[in-house]
């Protein structure tokens, strides 16, 4: 019913002249195929950069910018149609050719999240919220944290593309690993907003945890998932590094990607937070080794396990994700000299980001 009303109302704005120019570039995009992918890129930089092809009206700028894949399409055809035709039906097939690829993206981008959904086995209503925790900024709501049951745990989600795909990560197993003797300590460097504690806890309920996160906005969410859930863990709200004292964290928009080494983005807020070393948070807790330790610290992990990093020898096990500038060679030179045999889990990504496991011979 609504993609009729929509079908109706653009008809009624643009006039049955334009629709017919639109079915025919769909036609001899669908049936003659007369554009190369080379015109349908060129036409994408074209539209992109806003020359010449930009709608006119500012209700059509805003609602172009929806995300919802058949309204979008709609909008952003008959907006532009009378500015195309002009062009032939090079021009024109390019237009439709270029949003048939933003719509069929859109559709593989929901398919994605259902079966991510499935794949944590949420209910219908936990489902909608999830996608809503990754739609709901794309549509312009008001942030918002949800809250989602998984069996006996509950883990909460902000409005952003981020949360949702580090859930699924995380019990998909990034982090996975079958130590060979009782896990009773682990230690997570990157702990963001808790899914990685409680991933941890759901294997290994009386092992304790210390959760290493530096970000102001993730230590809310941690702190809120920990008490949730009563997880019997240690909050240092600090960031990690190989001497004691202060550090300066870049805050980026990507709530997953907090760092200490900056992205060279001047956008990037920035705040001086306190840095403590591994054997400082062991010795506040009375341990005497690590049994798990897992390390995403966005980059510098580099830093970490090159200076001051004689306390590997007193861990057993560590699971992780290294970022491009230190890849595994990198990794295994600096574990080697401590016994760790290391073994990459995942494929490097077009950002250079390697998942690994690195077990201690005589662990």
């Amino acid at each position: 019913m609504h993609l009729k009303i929509a079908l109706a109302a653009s008809l009624a704005l643009i006039g049955a002249s334009t629709w017919r120019i639109l079915l025919e570039a769909a036609r001899l995009l669908i049936l003659t195929q007369a554009v190369s992918r080379h015109e349908v890129r060129s036409y994408a930089s074209v539209y992109q950069s806003g020359v010449s092809l930009r709608p006119p009206d500012p209700l059509s700028a805003a609602l172009r910018a929806r995300p919802w894949p058949v309204y979008t399409f709609i909008i952003r055809i008959t907006a532009g149609c009378r500015q195309a035709h002009a062009g032939g039906p090079s021009l024109r097939v390019g237009w439709v050719g270029f949003e048939l690829m933003r719509l069929k993206k859109h559709f593989r981008h929901v398919l994605r999240l259902w079966s991510h959904a499935r794949g944590l086995s949420l209910s219908i209503g936990d489902t909608v919220r999830f996608f809503a925790s990754d739609y709901g900024p794309r549509v312009g709501l008001a942030p918002r944290v949800f809250t989602i049951s998984m069996g006996n745990w509950r883990v909460l989600l902000r409005s952003n593309a981020v949360d949702w795909r580090i859930l699924y990560e995380v019990f998909a197993g990034v982090y996975r690993t079958e130590p060979s003797q009782k896990v009773a300590r682990i230690m997570d460097l990157g702990a963001n907003i808790g899914l990685s504690a409680l991933y941890f806890h759901s294997r290994y309920p009386e092992a304790s945890i210390a959760c290493v996160e530096p970000s102001p906005g993730n230590l809310n969410i941690l702190s809120r998932v920990l008490a949730l859930n009563k997880l019997p863990a240690t909050i240092f709200d600090c960031a990690i590094g190989p001497e004691s004292g202060s550090a300066t964290l870049y805050d980026t928009t990507d709530p997953s990607c907090c760092n200490l080494l900056g992205s060279g983005r001047n956008g990037d807020k920035w705040l001086v937070v306190r840095q403590m070393t591994v054997p400082e948070i062991m010795s506040s807790l009375a341990w005497d080794r690590i049994d798990i330790l897992k390390i995403d610290i966005e980059g510098y992990e580099r830093v970490l396990l090159r200076q001051n990093a004689d306390w590997l020898s007193r861990v057993s096990c560590i699971v992780g994700e290294i970022h491009d500038g230190y890849d595994l060679a990198d990794l295994r030179a600096d574990l080697e000299p401590y016994g760790f045999d290391t073994t990459q889990r995942s494929p490097a990504t077009k950002y250079g980001q390697i998942t690994f496991v690195a077990v201690r011979a005589s662990a």
